[in-house]
Protein backbone atom coordinates (compact mmCIF):
# COMPACT_ATOMS: atom_id res chain seq x y z
CA UNK A 1 0.00 0.00 0.00
CA UNK A 2 2.55 2.21 0.69
CA UNK A 3 4.71 1.79 -2.26
CA UNK A 4 1.37 2.52 -4.20
CA UNK A 5 1.04 6.09 -2.21
CA UNK A 6 4.79 6.67 -3.24
CA UNK A 7 4.35 5.96 -7.60
CA UNK A 8 1.42 8.63 -7.00
CA UNK A 9 2.94 11.16 -5.46
CA UNK A 10 6.39 10.45 -7.69
CA UNK A 11 3.98 10.78 -10.65
CA UNK A 12 2.52 13.91 -8.86
CA UNK A 13 6.23 15.55 -8.76
CA UNK A 14 7.08 14.49 -11.93
CA UNK A 15 4.32 16.06 -13.99
CA UNK A 16 4.56 19.40 -11.26
CA UNK A 17 7.97 19.50 -12.22
CA UNK A 18 7.16 18.88 -16.03
CA UNK A 19 4.66 21.81 -15.52
CA UNK A 20 7.18 24.23 -14.29
CA UNK A 21 9.77 23.05 -16.69
CA UNK A 22 7.62 23.90 -19.30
Amino acid sequence: MFHVAVLLGEEKILSHFLSSKK
